[in-house]
Parts: C-alpha cells; sequence; structure tokens
C-alpha cells in the first residue's frame, strides 16, 4: 500500500489530461445525463474512464519509445507517400473539426460561468474570453496561469465528490447502472460521454508531455511503467468526478419533476453542500476555470498534434504554429458567437463531435504501437491488442448506428 501511495510523487502528465477532459462538456454532458436517465449511463463513465486509460497508455508508450510527437510516429509508420499524405491530411481534418467544436464549447462554458457568477447574460463576454486565451497563447505563459485554473477546477470537483456523499444516493440503482443499457434516445448522450472524457487531441499532447517528463536517460521500460501508473491516479480520479456529476443530477433532477433546461440549473445539485446562492457562484466559479483552461489546451494540442503530422516546427512561437492555434481559436469563437442562444446544444454536440472523431484517432493509434520499427519490445501483447480492437469495434459500431439512426 505505501509504495502503491509512493506512486503520486510521479503524478504529471496525467493531471493535466484529466485538467484538460473535466472541461464545461463533461460537467454538461455528464449532467444531462443524470437527469435524462438517472444512473442508467453510469457504465459508459466507467468504460470510458478505463478506456481512456488503457489509450493514453498506448499513447505515452509511443512517445517514450519513439521519442517523437505522436504526428510524426504516424507518418513513419507508413511506407507509401500517398498513404502517408492521406492519413495526414484525415488526421489534420479530425483533429482540427474536433478541437474546433471543442473550442466553442469551451468558450460558451467560460461565458456561462461568468454568467452564474455574476447574475447577467453577457454574450460579449466570448470576445473577453477568447482575447485572454488568445493573449495568454501568443505570451506562452500558460504555465502563470496553470496552477489557479486547475485549483478552481479541482475544487469544484471536490464539491460535487462531497455532494453524492452528503445527498446519500442508492448504492443498488448506481449498482444497477453499471450494467450496459440503451435506454431510449440515448445515443447521442453515450456519444458525448465517451467524446469528453476519450479526448482524441489529449492522446496527442499526452505522447508529447511524457517525453518531457521522462528524460532519454530514464530506462524506457521503466518510465512507460510510471507513466502508465500515473495514469491510472489522475484519470481514474477524473472518472470518478465525472461520475460523481452524473449521480448528483440524477438525484436532483431524475424522477424528481424538476427539469435541467439550461447550464445555470446544473448549480442545483450542489445546493446540498453549500445552500442556493453560493452553490451558484461555486459552480460559475468552476465553470468558468474549466472553460478557460481547456479554452487554451484545446487549440495549443492540436497546433502540436498538426505540426507533427505535417512535420512543420512545434515552437510556439512558429508562425505556422501561431496560425493553426488562431483557426482554431476562431472557428470555436464563430460558432460560440452565432449560436449563443444555445449553449448547452453547443457543448453536447461538440462533445459528440469528438465521439465521432474517435474511431479514426484509436485506430491509427494500434497501427502505430504495432508498426512503429523502434518500439520493437515495447509493442503491445496479443491481450493488449485484443483490448484495443475490441474498443475500436465498439465506438464504431455506435457511430455506425447513430448514422443509421440519422439517415433512416
Amino acid at each position: 500500500m505505501i509504495r502503491w501511495l509512493g506512486r503520486f510523487r510521479i503524478a504529471g502528465p496525467g493531471l493535466v489530461v484529466t485538467a484538460a477532459f473535466i472541461g464545461p462538456g463533461t460537467v454538461t454532458v455528464a449532467s444531462q445525463a443524470g437527469a435524462d436517465y438517472g444512473y442508467q449511463l453510469l457504465w459508459v463513465l466507467a468504460l470510458a474512464t478505463a478506456v481512456t486509460i488503457f489509450l493514453q497508455a498506448m499513447a505515452t508508450r509511443i512517445g517514450l519509445a519513439t521519442r517523437v510527437p505522436l504526428g510524426i510516429a504516424i507518418k513513419e509508420s507508413l511506407n507509401s507517400p500517398l498513404a502517408r499524405w492521406l492519413v495526414g491530411a484525415l488526421v489534420v481534418f479530425a483533429i482540427g473539426f474536433g478541437n474546433s467544436a471543442f473550442q466553442a464549447g469551451n468558450l460558451t462554458g467560460a461565458r456561462i460561468g461568468l454568467e452564474i457568477m455574476t447574475g447577467s447574460q453577457r454574450p460579449e463576454w466570448i470576445w473577453v474570453l477568447a482575447a485572454i486565451a488568445s493573449g495568454t497563447l501568443f505570451m506562452s505563459s500558460y504555465r502563470r496561469m496553470e496552477i489557479v485554473l486547475i485549483a478552481m477546477v479541482a475544487t469544484m470537483s471536490l464539491g460535487f465528490l462531497v455532494t453524492v456523499i452528503l445527498i446519500r444516493p442508492e448504492p443498488m440503482g448506481m449498482v444497477r447502472g453499471l450494467a450496459p443499457t440503451f435506454p431510449q434516445n440515448s445515443l447521442v448522450t453515450i456519444l458525448a460521454l465517451l467524446g469528453t472524457t476519450i479526448v482524441p487531441y489529449n492522446l496527442f499532447l499526452h505522447a508529447g508531455l511524457v517525453q518531457r517528463r521522462w528524460s532519454q536517460e530514464r530506462d524506457v521500460q521503466t518510465a512507460i511503467n510510471e507513466a502508465r501508473a500515473d495514469s491510472v491516479l489522475s484519470i481514474g480520479l477524473g472518472g470518478l468526478v465525472s461520475a460523481a456529476i452524473l449521480v448528483s443530477a440524477a438525484v436532483a433532477f431524475f424522477g424528481t419533476g424538476a427539469t435541467l433546461t439550461s447550464v445555470n440549473d446544473m448549480a442545483v445539485q450542489l445546493e446540498p453542500l453549500l445552500g442556493r446562492q453560493t452553490s451558484r457562484f461555486f459552480f460559475g466559479v468552476g465553470l468558468f476555470a474549466a472553460g478557460l483552461t481547456s479554452a487554451i489546451t484545446a487549440p495549443l494540442a492540436a497546433a502540436m498534434a498538426i505540426t507533427g503530422v505535417l512535420g512543420w516546427s512545434d515552437d510556439p512561437k512558429a508562425i505556422r504554429f501561431r496560425c493553426i492555434w488562431i483557426g482554431v481559436m476562431t472557428i470555436g469563437f464563430v460558432v460560440a458567437w452565432f449560436w449563443s442562444k444555445s449553449p448547452k446544444e453547443i457543448i453536447v454536440v461538440a462533445q459528440a463531435a469528438n465521439g465521432v472523431l474517435l474511431p479514426l484517432v484509436v485506430g491509427l493509434l494500434i497501427f502505430v504501437c504495432n508498426r512503429h520499427q523502434r518500439l520493437k519490445r515495447h509493442r503491445p501483447s496479443w491481450w493488449e491488442n485484443a483490448i484495443a480492437i475490441g474498443v475500436f469495434l465498439i465506438i464504431l459500431g455506435l457511430n455506425w448506428n447513430l448514422l443509421v439512426k440519422f439517415f433512416g
């Protein structure tokens, strides 16, 4: 037990990934899932958390064994120039589109957090938030804000965890919620829960972060093992927070006659802990911090991923690097501004869009892990490949069902 607890000292990149996926999307989608379906979709969060840990471990394996960005590792695993061009174009589109959708949800969530804190609706705050995020990226000063923002998100997360203890949810109901079920009209919500937890750009981000955390002088297998422990602890904690949000919403809304019609209503979940007025301000602060943190991280991760695929410099001050994150920021801002009257829908659709893109990224991850020459003895075992292929097929099947339903 002492040895396991001692692994907290190596925590690092996993915490960044956790902070990145606990954004407005997670709060909104998990709350909506609990309000609409009670405990019935807890199994989705359990699956998504386990899959995230597994896939992030594959990404870190690639990063630590190859010592190149994940985008470059993908290109190096392909022999045909045509294949490299096609896959590169697909990755650029997937990451660019997915992060732009995410960015709209991030800016919208941060704006709503400010509105809840102040009690006044001001759509023009989107301009201020986009300017703050852009200025932070231009000055490369994210590290200066990171600790404060993550602390605010962590405080909100702790509030949800404590709330779940206070409201005493039904234990057997939660246990039944871990059994896979598909309530009527729940497919988009299921994909959104997957998309808000298994975030494609986090795979690229994590593969790069571990290279900075564990130097080349470190034994590769030791570094992989430590990175895996970091992911289990950090992402596992994030999964618990997501589940706490879903459970608290289920108790507050499902079967009570109350309805969750807007993001503002979500603060009701924290009333058992903080009371009506304090819970609104506390929730607003956390949502603002979660949105702003992700609004900075998403364009940065997109630039890292796309420059890697295209073979460009990943220097944050390079012109091409800046052009990519500016493009993601601009598209996200435009969507958030013109759809400002439907904030909850923006956030949910953004997470579902990432769920739709997941099969492509997961498929490439499996391919690189098994084909890249520098992985050698660090390639996945047969059972790891079996799990990865199973995950790929499950996500692909959910997407296929959504397409059939949409066009049918």
